[in-house]
Order: C-alpha cells, then sequence, then structure tokens
C-alpha cells in the first residue's frame, strides 16, 4: 500500500473515533420558575402594621408576585476574541405586589441588602429605583443593582385600580387598594438567583384628623394623637366613640408633649395586643391612663413637676382605714446607672444612651445598671432626658406605700399626686403618687391605693453622663485620600466589564470616567465614589470601593526601564501580580514587586512608555471604579472619593474634587507598539545625515486580550481595519514641524536627512489613525540629528 493511502486510512480512523468519543453532557444552568423564588407572602389573617410618625419599615407583605422574565447571561469561552457564548446564567424580573401598612403619607428612601435604591420624597407614584447606568452594572457574579419602576400608591380614597396589575391579571376588575399604602414592582430586575434581598423602606405618616396643629413634632408624632388615633380608629384600633375620650384632657397633654419637643415614631404589627401597645406609650412618655370614674371618659395624665404642694388634697389618719403597706427602697435595690435603647432615626439603628448617678455608686461601690428599651424615641437629645428622668425615680430611696381608704380617697385617680400623713410611721405631709386605684364591690366605700413618693417631692438626686474613659478609639476620623487618579476609561476595562459587543455598540462619542486613590489612614475601610457633570448641581453616590496601593519612584524613570526603583506608602501587602497600574498617563501591569521594586509591563492598552519623575504616583489595583453613566466628549466630569472609617464617612464638602474631560477614548485605536529608530529603542544621536529608520508593531484593540496589552510585543496584533500611521519630525525647542508622512498602511518608514533638513534636538513622533480618529497618545522619542553636509 503506498504512502498516501496509508496517511488517507489514519485520517479516516481519526475522523471515526472522533465522532464515536462521547460528549459531554451540557450543564448549563436552567432559568428558575416563579414557584422557585422565596418570596413571603400574605398569611390568612395577618395584619398590616401601622405607621406612626417616620420610621425605616421591613419585610412589607408580598400579596402578589408573577409576571417572571428570566434573561440568559451569556459569557465568552476562550477570551474575549472567541465567537462562542455559553449560558451561566440567568437575570430575573419579576412583578409584585406589597402591602406596606395601613396608611403612609411620604416616603423618603427605599433600601435593599444596606444600598439605597432610591432616595427623595414621594407622596405617590412612578418611582424609578436603582442605577441602571448603561447596563444595570449586571454582572453574574454579585447579581448587579436591583433596577426598574415602582409605584408607590399610598391608598388614598380617590385611588385608581393600578394598570399594571390590571395588565398583569388580565382584567379591569380588581380593587383600587385604598386604604392601605402599597408599592406595585412593574417587573422589576431582582438579580440572578431565585433569592429576594429584603426591603427597607422610610416612611412618614402623621394622623392629624384630630387636632391637626400639634399632631407632627418634627418627623415624629404627637404620643398624644397616637393614643387618639389607636382608641378611636375603626379601620384598625379599639374603635372607641370619640365621644367616649375626654378631649379637652387630651388636647392639653398634646400641648405638654409638643412643648417639650416629645414625638414617637413607631410601627405596631399587631404582634401585641392594643393593650400592651398602649401600655408602651405609657411607658415612653410617663402617664397614666384611665377612665375617669366620675365622667367615664378617657384621660391621661402626665406624671410632671407640675403642681403646687399646697393645692394637693389631702390623705391623714381621718380618711384612711388601714396602712396595707409602707417600706422604703433599700440601698440594694436603688438602681445607680440607666441606658436607653431607642431608635436612632439619623442612622436607622439601635442606639444608646447611658447615665449615672454618681453620689449612688460612690455610696453603693458598684455600678447597678437597668437597660431600658425606647423604641418610640428617635434621637439621642430625647433618650438623655428619658434616661435622666428614669435615673431619678430608681436611684432615689422612695417609700412605696398601699393605703385602704374611706369613700374620700375616690377624689385620688390614678398618676395624681396627694399628701400623706400618718403619726404611725412618723410621716407628715410626703407627696405621693398614685399608681394604681381600685374600687371596692357594690355597697363597700373602701377604696385601694397603691403609690409611691413622687420623685418631685422628694430630694433631687444628683446624676451626670458616664465618666471619661481612658480607652481610647483606634477608629480615626475619616480624611481625605493623599492622592487620586481620575481617567477616561480605556476599552479594554469596559470590554471586561461589559463585553466587546455591547461596548463596540455605543455611539462613538461616549464614554465612562473612573477614579482611585490612596488610603489617607491605616483603618481606613474603604471610600464612596461620587461623580456629577461640571453643570450639575449635585453629587451621585455609588457603592464603596476599595482604595489603591501607592507608591512614587526614588529615582527617574526611562522609557526602556521595566524595573521601577519606589518608596511605597503603607502597606502594600494587597499587591498582587497581574494587577494594572497607572504612573502618569502610563497603564501598566504588575510583573513583580519587593519592598523597594516594581516590576512591569510598560504602555499597556492604549498607552505608550513615557518618562516619569520621582515626584509621579504610582497606582496600583484589581480594578478601576468607575461610573456607569454615559458621558459626551466634551464633558467635564468631577469625581469625588469619600473615604470612610469605623467612625463614619467623609463629609462631601471636605473632599477634593477631581475632573477629567472627556474624548472618546473608547473609540481611539490603539498607537503603535515596540517603537524602534534604527532598531534602537531610545535613541541618543544620528550623525552625518543618518537615515532614519522608523519601525513599529501593530496593535488591535479589539482583539488584544490582558497577556497582550504591553506596547513592548514582539507580535503584531491586527491592525483595526481601517487603520494607518502618521509620522511627525519636529524641532524640539520651537515644535515647528520638519517632516511629516500619513496614511501609511505598513509597519515601516525611512526619514532622510533630506526630509529633515535640521542640525539639533528633534522629537520623532509616530500614531494610529482610524477613519480619522487619532490614538489617545503617540509614540515620541527625542535626540540629537546632524544633517548631511
Amino acid at each position: 500500500m503506498g504512502f498516501w493511502a496509508i496517511v488517507g486510512l489514519f485520517a479516516l480512523s481519526m475522523a471515526a473515533s472522533y465522532l464515536l468519543t462521547p460528549r459531554t453532557k451540557n450543564t448549563a444552568p436552567k432559568a428558575a420558575g416563579i414557584e422557585d423564588f422565596n418570596v413571603t407572602t400574605a398569611e390568612l389573617g395577618r395584619e398590616f402594621p401601622v405607621l406612626f410618625g417616620y420610621k425605616k419599615m421591613s419585610g412589607p407583605n408580598v400579596v402578589w408576585y408573577g409576571d417572571l422574565k428570566a434573561v440568559a447571561i451569556k459569557q465568552k469561552t476562550g477570551g474575549l476574541i472567541s465567537s462562542k457564548s455559553v449560558t451561566v446564567g440567568y437575570k430575573y424580573y419579576i412583578g409584585m405586589h406589597m402591602v406596606l401598612a395601613h396608611d403612609i403619607d411620604l416616603i423618603t428612601r427605599i433600601e435593599s441588602d444596606g444600598k439605597d435604591l432610591w432616595t427623595g420624597t414621594c407622596t405617590g407614584g412612578l418611582i424609578p429605583i436603582g442605577d441602571a447606568g448603561v447596563f444595570g452594572r449586571i454582572s453574574f457574579l454579585n447579581g448587579g443593582t436591583i433596577t426598574g419602576n415602582v409605584d408607590f400608591e399610598p391608598g388614598g380614597p380617590d385611588q385608581t385600580p393600578n394598570d399594571y396589575l390590571q395588565k398583569v391579571y388580565g382584567t379591569d376588575d380588581i380593587p383600587a387598594y385604598r386604604g392601605v399604602a402599597c408599592f406595585v414592582l412593574r417587573q422589576v430586575y431582582v438579580g440572578t438567583s431565585e433569592y429576594i434581598k429584603m426591603w427597607q423602606i422610610w416612611a412618614k405618616n402623621i394622623y392629624d384628623d384630630w387636632y391637626s396643629a400639634k399632631a407632627a413634632i418634627g418627623n415624629d408624632m404627637n404620643p398624644a394623637h397616637i393614643l387618639y388615633a389607636t382608641y378611636t380608629s375603626t379601620k384598625w384600633g379599639a374603635m372607641f366613640n370619640t365621644a367616649d375620650i375626654d378631649d379637652a384632657n387630651f388636647r392639653a397633654v398634646a400641648d405638654t408633649l409638643y412643648t417639650e419637643g416629645f414625638g414617637m415614631s413607631l410601627i405596631w404589627d399587631h404582634s401585641a395586643r392594643i393593650e400592651d401597645f398602649v401600655e408602651s406609650i405609657r411607658e415612653h412618655i410617663d402617664a397614666a391612663i384611665y377612665t375617669d370614674i366620675h365622667t367615664g371618659l378617657v384621660k391621661i395624665r402626665l406624671i410632671r413637676a407640675d403642681y403646687d404642694v399646697d393645692d394637693l388634697p389631702l390623705l391623714d389618719d381621718d380618711n384612711v382605714a388601714t396602712v396595707e403597706q409602707y417600706r422604703r427602697r433599700t440601698i440594694e435595690e436603688q438602681v445607680n446607672s440607666v441606658t436607653v435603647k431607642f431608635w436612632d432615626a439619623t442612622t436607622g439603628e439601635t442606639g444608646s444612651t447611658t447615665l449615672h448617678d454618681i453620689a449612688s455608686i460612690a455610696r453603693q461601690g458598684y455600678t447597678n445598671n437597668v437597660v431600658l428599651e425606647y423604641p418610640g424615641i428617635t434621637s439621642k437629645t430625647l433618650a438623655d432626658k428619658v434616661a435622666a428622668r428614669e435615673l431619678a425615680a430608681r436611684s432615689a430611696d422612695l417609700a412605696t406605700v398601699t393605703l385602704l381608704t374611706t369613700a374620700e380617697g375616690m377624689q385620688i385617680e390614678p398618676g395624681m399626686p396627694f399628701l400623706w400623713t400618718c403619726d404611725q410611721y412618723g410621716v407628715t405631709e410626703m407627696v405621693l403618687r398614685a399608681v394604681r386605684v381600685s374600687y371596692g364591690a357594690f355597697g363597700d366605700s373602701s377604696i385601694r391605693i397603691e403609690a409611691v413618693q413622687d420623685v418631685f417631692g422628694a430630694a433631687t438626686a444628683v446624676y451626670d453622663s458616664a465618666p471619661a474613659s481612658l480607652w481610647t478609639s483606634p477608629s480615626s476620623a475619616p480624611a481625605v485620600c493623599p492622592v487620586h487618579k481620575a481617567i477616561e476609561m480605556p476599552y479594554h476595562w469596559m470590554a471586561l466589564e461589559y463585553g466587546d459587543t455591547a461596548v463596540q455598540a455605543l455611539a462613538s462619542t461616549v464614554g465612562f470616567a473612573g477614579i482611585t486613590g490612596a488610603k489617607p489612614s491605616s483603618d481606613a475601610l474603604d471610600a464612596i465614589p461620587c461623580y456629577k457633570i461640571s453643570t450639575a448641581s449635585d453629587y451621585t453616590e455609588y457603592d464603596a470601593v476599595d482604595f489603591s496601593a501607592w507608591c512614587q519612584p526614588t529615582s527617574a524613570i526611562a522609557i526602556s526601564d521595566t524595573v521601577f526603583s519606589v518608596a511605597w506608602s503603607g502597606d502594600y501587602d494587597n499587591v498582587e501580580i497581574g494587577q494594572w497600574g497607572i504612573i502618569d498617563s502610563e497603564i501598566v501591569y504588575v510583573q513583580g514587586f519587593t519592598s523597594s521594586t516594581v516590576t512591569v509591563g510598560r504602555g499597556c492598552l492604549d498607552t505608550v512608555p513615557a518618562a516619569h519623575t520621582t515626584s509621579a504616583n504610582l497606582f496600583i489595583f484589581d480594578d478601576m471604579p468607575f461610573s456607569p453613566v454615559q458621558y459626551t466628549s466634551g464633558n467635564t466630569v468631577n469625581m469625588k472619593l469619600l473615604p470612610r472609617t469605623g467612625v463614619g464617612t467623609l463629609d462631601i464638602d471636605d473632599a477634593s474634587a477631581q475632573s477629567v474631560v472627556m474624548a472618546s477614548r473608547l473609540n481611539k485605536p490603539y498607537p503603535p507598539a515596540r517603537l524602534r529608530i534604527n532598531t534602537l529603542q531610545e535613541p541618543v544621536e544620528f550623525l552625518l545625515g543618518e537615515t532614519l529608520t522608523i519601525t513599529w508593531k501593530h496593535r488591535d484593540r479589539t482583539a488584544q486580550t490582558y497577556l497582550t496589552v504591553n506596547t513592548e510585543t514582539n507580535t503584531d496584533y491586527g491592525p483595526e481595519a481601517g487603520t494607518t500611521y502618521s509620522v511627525s519630525v519636529k524641532r524640539s525647542d520651537t515644535s515647528a514641524e520638519l517632516y511629516a508622512v500619513s496614511s501609511i498602511s505598513g509597519a515601516t518608514v525611512d526619514v532622510t536627512s533630506a526630509n529633515i533638513g535640521y542640525t539639533g534636538n528633534i522629537k520623532v513622533y509616530v500614531w494610529s489613525v482610524r477613519g480619522g480618529v487619532a490614538s489617545l497618545q503617540q509614540q515620541m522619542r527625542e535626540f540629537y540629528y546632524v544633517q548631511a553636509e
């Protein structure tokens, strides 16, 4: 058998073997169905919460969800230039109907997973949530930002049925859902998994149908109004007739609380009985709430120093039949430290404040602390006042008394102060405060009064804030980044983020802006990036980003240098091989590093090698943070970084602004690579009119991958279709052009002495052009040239 026949049989055998080889089963992920989503729905009999004042609400009641759309996430295999894509996941869009509460006046903020989706003020209507940017910042790794349109329906009496719900239900015959505040999600993007993150809504509601002038105390609600609404609401309250409320008394209490600035914000979710909810309000404001035995009306009596001792009624041996109990609080029972926990409206989290009775601590020899929770309090200022109130009442050695009186005790009401004189115990006109008043059965005229010595009638206790601690917080105040770098983002980084196809489909005039900065202190956590066009009034904040490592050259850097001698500023433990770097306007990538050097690939992406001085800053990072907003060529984009520490976030007014003028960088061709003049990378001089043979390598922004971004590559890439090159020779002293040639399709050109016609320092420039668009940077070499004689 001949040689070629043997080769043919071998080829047929290999082909058959390939066809018979078992194929790997497709393991691409499957899209989730609507039944796979973990959405908490309304439970039968579950009550909707009631909002009083201003509060962050969590866990809205989902009464319907559906209208699911799943969009495949495609990822290329084999690099950016591969034509094959595989499905690596799905982006999910879903419709939803959430009931928030019975009544809401307005909302100011929507959060999910601790991140803002929207801020503003909305009393009803459509709200665009999230920051979609150009592609929604959606990535398979992190799920992206929740994005879409949400209807806020406050549930007013004239509310009409929601058009989106009519569409998905397929009928116009649906309720208008008046009387409850709702969110309707119009097929909103919720992420890349079936797990839907919890939403938090900052909302405000003031019931002001009664005595509206004093209903609101700042963003909070007057507690008297909360009680009035709770007693009289026929929708969710106790359904008392308004005639059963002592209107004059409630108004007087509302006036006092308004003057005190004692507002409250609460959510009643019906998990507690209405009696327990009323008791919680009573404890907050320190009051007695009772039905007047004489009028049958509900009344409130605030426990305040609002009486004249000479005007108080007197109970003594003539009208007290029995003293069932008389005792004083022992020193062991006296509290000398009070901690009040409250809801801090500035952070949305639990805050606390602690006060101490210094004299009592010294007397007892230890701290006896009690922790009290007042979730309706929203500021530390009010929490301090309540802590002082509670400390004064609990730290004194007050007497507790139980008296069984004659019918004259009918004049004593709960919360009312009165005088008590008793010869048996040697007490003369002690001021007591009725805690509980019990009336005998029919035919029994005796009155049982449980009372405590009134703190306002006793000696004033001494209290003060906690003594100064010797402990020093390890967290420093947030400070400005010592150095920043703001740029227009290059094509390659945006292609890594969104894909080549998507970026190439953008208009040729658009681009993206990015900023990075160095740590201002060792305990700085991260920084909030802020962006705006220079003509805008406000910055837009985005998710926190990491800092860059930072160093400076300790000696000048030449074009040919690949090892930089550097001095690191701070910690460089997070530096890794393969990270990006920027020094002045040159992009590099890290190939190695030590405590005093960095080895880099020069002139990466759309930049070229350049000389750098010791004042230059080298930033090293994994990814350059950027704004997802598309900016147009010519826009000036201002940027700020707001570093965060354990203490807080730098105020935006204190941050220094960086700016960049957009120049359509995404659309520009890469400059030529590996420039040589007569084979030299950095020529010093050419004598006697030597002909300059200038050579370079082609580059291609759409074809070069991460490992071939270096301009010093020996390999031609591309070039992009339609790319040509231009060469210019100029005098160094005047920048006058001596010679120029353009529309070069190859990668070499000769420049003769006759072309130059000059002796002295000259500069040679080489750049690329595609469709009339020049590369962002030009290759440049400077040397001394002597023309021919």
